[in-house]
């Protein structure tokens, strides 16, 4: 048997080692709602803006005025879409196709760093379209998220390994596990407080460190 030379073993572990970091599974979430609400309880119109968020933390934060995943490092924004009430033929209404890459390590490409489990949320925002480019204060919104499998689901509400999954958000109004009211986008943004306000919040915390101080 003829003897192999070392860097031929050397180019072919490089070669194998290529190959392995490149390898992707891919996830593909057919992710549909029936129906979603505005804070009166009327179905959102279509083309408000709707999103999918994952979150490593298993504790999702609040959208601010200046950013859709608020200040929380380990959430992040995998898809955004819109209101289509054709889709599902039911008015506040989606149905789309979300495909997720990940790397062979299970490392999000691009976004979350550790992306197999975690956590999904389902946000939606009646007042605002897909040009938005900020939520702004008291922009009204909804979200859900559980960990069990309901209605024709085949996961929870977690990232999966590779393959094809259904995942949906159906109330009972429209026939579906969850109460209507977890449809209703009863959730607003905190208003950015006024230069003044700042002012004397940064006055009452100078002076509690200084009364703290003359204390010791």
């Amino acid at each position: 048997m003829p003897t192999v030379k070392k860097p031929l073993l050397l180019v072919a572990s490089i070669l194998a080692l290529i190959t392995a970091q490149g390898h992707a599974d891919t996830v593909t979430i057919t992710l549909e709602a029936a129906q979603l609400q505005t804070s009166g309880s009327a179905a959102i119109p279509n083309g408000a803006l709707i999103e999918l968020l994952g979150d490593t933390s298993t504790t999702f934060g609040a959208p601010t005025a200046s950013s859709f995943t608020g200040t929380d490092p380990n959430e992040a924004v995998l898809w955004s879409g819109t209101a289509n009430s054709t889709t599902l033929g039911i008015a506040g209404s989606f149905r789309d196709a979300i495909t997720i890459t990940l790397d062979a390590s299970g490392t999000a490409q691009g976004s979350l760093q550790s992306y197999v489990g975690a956590d999904l949320l389902l946000r939606w925002y009646p007042t605002l379209t897909a040009s938005s480019s900020t939520p702004g204060s008291g922009t009204t919104y909804g979200q859900f998220s559980t960990t069990a499998v309901e209605n024709s689901s085949n996961i929870a509400w977690v990232v999966p390994s590779s393959g094809a999954y259904n995942l949906n958000f159906v109330t009972s109004n429209e026939g579906g596990s969850e109460p209507s009211s977890a449809g209703v986008a009863n959730l607003v943004i905190g208003a950015i407080p006024e230069p003044g306000t700042l002012s004397l919040m940064a006055g009452a915390f100078a002076l509690g460190v200084s009364v703290l101080r003359r204390r010791k």
